[in-house]
């Protein structure tokens, strides 16, 4: 059980860093002709979106989400990891 728990935190880590790998590449003006800097572009966001997407959909649905200018999936995100996470550590 510790090895599951301890598999577990690690990938949540990931993902968090992930997040916010992705958000301060947002903030960035990046260089388009650079292959590395599209490499790890591509590969933060192939890592990402399967978590954002849909949370940005849902928040899309409300009525003020289609007019946010602010993208405040990630932090919806990271409140969902820290509920998995604390719930897991109750139940493991």
């Amino acid at each position: 059980m510790v090895f599951v728990r301890s598999f577990i935190g690690m990938v949540l880590n990931i993902l968090e860093v992930a997040i916010i790998i992705r958000v301060i590449i947002s903030w960035l003006p990046l260089p388009k002709d650079n292959q590395i800097v599209a490499q790890v572009v591509n590969v933060v966001y192939m890592v990402t979106e399967p978590m954002l997407g849909p949370v940005r959909k849902m928040i899309e649905k409300f009525s003020s989400g289609r007019s946010m200018m602010i993208d405040i999936s990630p932090i919806v995100v990271f409140f969902l990891i820290q509920l998995l996470r604390q719930t897991l550590n109750t139940a493991l």
